[in-house]
């Protein structure tokens, strides 16, 4: 099994970033916004920075949906978890 994780990030244009993440037969092509957070910075921290029993977010907003990356630690096993939100400022929208 192949476990590797392939991100890569593109050249921003007019505030919007090319990302391609892939993971064994999944592939997720998108263009994220550079409003309200630095997607970049958390992706650094989820990668890099992430403690045992700890967490982290990475939100790719889209504008006004959102991909979530939702990193966790736990005792040593790491897992990431991908959701989509159709629309990050509604409260009541789910994530898919």
């Amino acid at each position: 099994m192949n476990d590797i994780i392939y991100i890569n990030l593109g050249i921003p244009r007019h505030g919007w970033l090319p990302v391609t993440f892939r993971y064994q037969d999944f592939q997720l092509d998108f263009d994220a916004s550079d409003v309200l957070n630095n997607p970049v910075e958390e992706l650094y921290y989820a990668a890099f920075r992430l403690g045992n029993n700890d967490s982290r977010l990475v939100v790719w907003w889209l504008e006004p949906a959102a991909y979530l990356f939702e990193f966790e630690d736990r005792a040593g096993a790491i897992t990431l978890k991908i959701f989509e939100k159709k629309d990050w400022h509604r409260e009541a929208s789910r994530k898919n």
